[in-house]
């Protein structure tokens, strides 16, 4: 049951990536791109309508290098409703459940990077990012608090980091 639940979400995250708008100015460059899963399913009637829905948590990674050579861009959290193939961003911010809300865009800034790793900052987290490759195991996702750091487990997704045109990195 479990590998079924991962092909469902390895087929679901086209879908959802096709949502996101990648809009670059003269000169800039996408860096990192990513749909990733980390909860495991959940059944939830998160609309109230009676009928219990599968979710998971999801959050969508972009950030692309200006043409001056910074890194910029946004982490979006959102719950993902596997029945009906659909992000619901309102969910939590009508609920006020969580703090950045799910379903914002929150922006990234001291954004740093070296061959399929970048390293960025948002919401007073510090994220790692390492792209292994097709798909999401052999990814890697850190994230601190400044004192710990924890592995994001995750269930489905991949993230992607671009190779840049005349650019080896930027550390």
């Amino acid at each position: 049951m479990r590998n079924l639940w991962f092909c469902l979400v390895l087929l679901l995250v086209p879908v959802w990536a096709g949502a996101v708008t990648l809009e670059l100015g003269p000169g800039e460059q996408v860096l990192l791109t990513g749909e990733v899963f980390y909860s495991e399913p959940m059944k939830f009637d998160y609309d109230k309508d009676g009928t219990v829905n599968t979710v998971v948590m999801g959050a969508t990674l972009f950030i692309k290098v200006t043409a001056d050579g910074m890194g910029e861009g946004y982490i979006e959290r959102y719950l993902y409703d596997t029945d009906l193939n659909k992000a619901v961003t309102w969910y939590f911010k009508q609920n006020m459940l969580s703090e950045p809300p799910i379903g914002t865009q929150r922006a990234v800034s001291d954004v740093s990077w070296k061959d399929r790793e970048v390293k960025f900052k948002s919401g007073g987290w510090i994220y790692t990012v390492s792209d292994g490759g097709k798909g999401y195991t052999k990814d890697t996702i850190m994230v601190s608090d400044g004192v710990k750091e924890h592995k994001v487990v995750m269930y489905g997704g991949d993230v992607t980091v671009h190779e840049l045109n005349n650019n080896t990195g930027h550390d």
